[in-house]
């Protein structure tokens, strides 16, 4: 059996934009015209629609990986063997390895490529290094393109900026930007608000605050450009951009590799201001400098002091979102020693806050229930052994104990509750089975021996998985929100929440409804990959 990979690379997309016919299917003839002389018969063709430089970031060729990893296929076709893989040398090394492995043939127009025979392995891995060495080529000749047409005035990003349209420049190559009239006028009474020169009488306040000027717009029939409602972001990031006043900035917010629980991710950390290219640009300007200028020393002014000692106080910060509105719920602290709160900070949602604790107690009884099946975890050692050695140690189990007694008297509130007929019977049961299932966990812990400083093997004796239940255990081990937070990364994609009706009315604060999706590569059973858990009302 054999199949047929095929992707584009960045010369076919030039190629593209200058006319020529679509790439995919021109490989795919060739492909089958080579498979026709072969007497091949091609099962299966796989067709890679998204660009990336690693095999993370290209989910087709996982695919195709895994099968023949599997020994599914005889061979696979491609145009050229860089097809399969430009990334780094472990990406080349994984494509090489596994083809090596499983026997497999990789066919292409020119040459087949025998696994088994000592130089064709050779040249196969040749070729990979050199198609790597001309992507690094490529890479760094763009970069320079980018930042001369910078210099030149030019707009390199896809994207207009708020108030612009890119508009292809005449004769040459490259784009500038253009007023659109309607977002201009959005742009300019947002500079007009903010720096405190507002002419229009329909407005009564003058140098307003971001969020004030947020809700005057809500208030009126502006829009930006996704057609959705202003937010403080939007309106900060507009009155920041020095394009308004015909310049152009690069470099503000580079992407930058991070390696994450073993996987590379994308970030975009802001750039020091000494670091950014700021040049004129070949556009109208839309807002006056002297306008621009007092713009910027408000901002500077209201800037807040970038905290040093910061630590992590929500085990669920960047998880956990509203089922309303999309939008990332925040931790509320409170005064007096009140319990924090979770709430959605979009203005105008029907979102009602909860206490943080509650939410907690209501992801672990999810995660819990999923005790039958086996969960993947952790795959960075050195994520490992950082939570290990924050593990609370048995002979500080204050923590536990503490957690036990807040634990029993939610239940005696429970029971008051059923009394009192706020509380059905389903209600009681549900909420009951929550609490008594995480009092067991507390007592098991209690009862180990409290008089050794072995730490707990997230490992689970040395394996690469866990049940959900032990999972649950080194949560509740775990002192620092930061590390908790790094674990529940591991193996949860995202959690939504929804509560409409205020607790304090009806008293019954754990009236809410939380869905937790795990991550589906670190669970065992694929069709677990995703749990409901939604509490009765």
């Amino acid at each position: 059996m054999y199949c047929m990979y095929l992707r584009k690379s960045r010369a076919d997309l030039e190629n593209e934009a200058r006319g020529e016919i679509e790439t995919l299917a021109r490989h795919e003839r060739t492909l089958h015209s080579v498979a026709d002389s072969m007497g091949i018969t091609v099962q299966a063709v796989y067709r890679e629609v998204v660009s990336g430089e690693t095999i993370a970031s290209r989910p087709v060729v996982r695919k195709l990986l895994d099968e023949v990893s599997q020994e599914i296929w005889e061979g696979v076709l491609v145009v050229e063997i860089e097809r399969l893989a430009r990334g780094d040398t472990i990406d080349q090394g994984v494509v090489a390895r596994t083809f090596k492995l499983s026997g497999t043939r990789i066919i292409t127009p020119q040459k087949t490529f025998d696994p088994f025979n000592e130089f064709d392995e050779e040249y196969f891995e040749f070729g990979l290094f050199m198609s790597r060495r001309e992507y690094k080529m490529i890479n760094r000749r763009l970069q320079r393109g980018r930042i001369a047409s910078v210099i030149e005035g030019k707009y390199v990003a896809n994207v207009a900026p708020l108030g612009y349209a890119r508009k292809k420049l005449e004769g040459q190559k490259g784009y500038s930007l253009m007023p659109v009239p309607e977002e201009a006028d959005a742009v300019r009474t947002i500079f007009a608000l903010f720096a405190g020169n507002n002419t229009d009488k329909s407005y009564a306040d003058r140098d307003m605050s971001i969020p004030q000027i947020v809700d005057t717009l809500n208030a009126t029939a502006m829009r930006p450009r996704n057609g959705g409602k202003w937010t403080v972001s939007t309106v900060r990031t507009v009155l920041a951009n020095p394009v308004y006043i015909g310049k152009i900035r690069w470099n503000t917010r580079p992407q930058k590799k991070v390696l994450t629980s073993g996987e590379i991710k994308i970030t975009r950390p802001r750039n020091s201001e000494k670091d950014w290219i700021i040049t004129e640009g070949k556009h109208e300007a839309i807002i006056d400098s002297s306008l621009f200028a007092t713009a910027q020393d408000k901002l500077r002014k209201k800037q807040r002091a970038v905290r040093r000692d910061f630590e992590l106080k929500n085990p669920l910060a960047g998880l956990i979102f509203c089922a309303l509105c999309g939008a990332k719920l925040t931790r509320r602290p409170h005064p007096d020693n009140k319990p924090d709160t979770l709430m959605c900070a979009s203005k105008g949602c029907r979102c009602v806050s909860t206490r943080l604790e509650l939410v907690e107690q209501r992801l672990l009884s999810a995660i819990t229930m999923l005790d039958d099946d086996r969960i993947l975890i952790i795959a960075d050692v050195r994520s490992q052994e950082a939570i290990s050695k924050n593990i609370v140690k048995p002979d500080s189990r204050k923590t536990l104990k503490k957690e036990r007694d807040a634990i029993l008297a939610q239940l005696e509130s429970a029971h008051d509750l059923l009394e009192k007929g706020v509380y059905s019977v389903e209600t009681f049961t549900v909420r009951g089975s929550d609490l008594n299932r995480r009092l067991e966990l507390i007592n098991a812990a209690l009862q180990e021996d409290g008089h050794t400083d072995q730490t707990l093997d997230i490992r689970a004796n040395g394996k690469d998985a866990m049940s959900f239940r032990q999972f649950v255990d080194i949560y509740m081990r775990l002192e620092k929100c930061g590390m908790k937070n790094e674990l529940l990364k591991t193996v949860i994609e995202k959690i939504e929440y929804a509560k409409t009706v205020n607790g304090r009315w009806h008293d019954s604060p754990d009236n809410f409804e939380v869905t937790v999706y795990l991550r589906e590569e670190r669970i065992s059973d694929k069709n677990e990959a995703r749990t409901n858990w939604d509490t009765l009302k």
